[in-house]
């Protein structure tokens, strides 16, 4: 057999699964992709090496960046101060928050092409103009919404024909959801959300549900800014995750069957995402497009590696 396993580098023999699987292929892309040959370690004391880090050498050349676009993206969000994990960033090929990136640098440098994949995704025509969009977002002023740590991956506040809405994106990749778990059920500043939205059904029953926690907090922040921006609070929540993510799409099934329009909570895969943005593309853009595929949504480079390690 090749070196495949020198080539990767170290795993993590505690995973299993589809996590098992995306840090293999995120080795691969490493060596294979990006021609790095050798691998980084998790910050001290632990210094774990692993083949899905890159060296610390190259955390400050962009490598785990898939465009100039999503670079740039990263280097505005940290100017505009903590949000954002340096070293995740720019060193962990699993990380989400890079994954964020990637896929919103593209789109937030290029309005026309965004609200044409809003469009796409949303199944709409009237999407007309982006008034705000950010990455990792919170308010300034916490106390003035719901009063916690809630962050949100990607948020937009648009107009169409209908008036103001915002989109609060979620992005998953190979980490798991609810990493914090907040009492919110009794809390007075999201009942009182509650009472000028009409998100939930029943807002008590679906806060108490351990597995949907984070969704309602990213639902109710996006909405709770709307509101305060511009007196609409038209909301959508969707989740951005990988095809095989069961776990992920069993979640969004579950929050769906609490909102009040299920119009305004959906999942869609990172294949189906790269497709609305392929669909949606000019030519100048189309190059950016399978690159996020192949790293991200399908693991097809990876597979014959994949085949030789695990079948011998």
């Amino acid at each position: 057999m090749p070196n495949y396993i020198e080539k990767l580098g170290p795993q993590l023999p505690s995973e299993s699964g589809l996590q098992k699987r995306l840090r293999f292929h995120q080795s691969w892309y490493r060596s294979e992709v990006l021609g790095i040959a050798d691998f980084g370690s998790t910050p001290p004391p632990t210094s774990r090496p692993m083949g899905s880090i890159l060296p610390e050498r190259l955390a400050g050349q962009g490598e785990n960046f898939t465009s100039q676009e999503a670079q740039d993206l990263y280097a505005k969000r940290r100017n505009e101060g903590w949000g954002v994990d340096p070293v995740r960033c720019t060193r962990y090929l699993t990380s989400s928050q890079a994954l964020t990136l990637n896929f919103l640098g593209p789109l937030f440098s290029d309005y026309p092409w965004l609200i044409r994949t809003l469009n796409s995704i949303l199944q709409r025509s009237d999407i007309q103009t982006i008034e705000f969009a950010a990455v990792e977002h919170a308010p300034a002023q916490r106390s003035a919404h719901l009063g916690d740590m809630t962050r949100i991956d990607g948020f937009l506040i648009f107009q169409s024909q209908h008036g103001y809405e915002s989109l609060a994106l979620e992005f998953k990749y190979a980490d798991r959801f609810n990493s914090r778990i907040l009492q919110i059920a009794d809390n007075p500043k999201y009942l009182d959300l509650e009472s000028r939205t009409n998100i939930w059904g029943d807002f008590k029953s679906a806060a108490k549900v351990p597995n949907i926690n984070q969704l309602i907090r990213c639902h109710s922040l996006g909405a709770s800014i709307l509101l305060q921006k511009t007196g609409a609070s038209r909301t959508t929540l969707i989740t951005i995750h990988h095809d095989r993510d069961t776990k992920a799409t069993q979640i969004i099934a579950d929050y769906r069957a609490h909102v009040t329009d299920p119009m305004t909570a959906r999942g869609l895969s990172l294949s189906e995402l790269c497709i609305h943005m392929s669909n949606t593309a000019d030519e100048n853009k189309k190059s950016i497009v399978p690159n996020l595929t192949a790293r991200y949504a399908v693991e097809t480079g990876s597979q014959k590696w994949w085949d030789e390690v695990t079948n011998n």
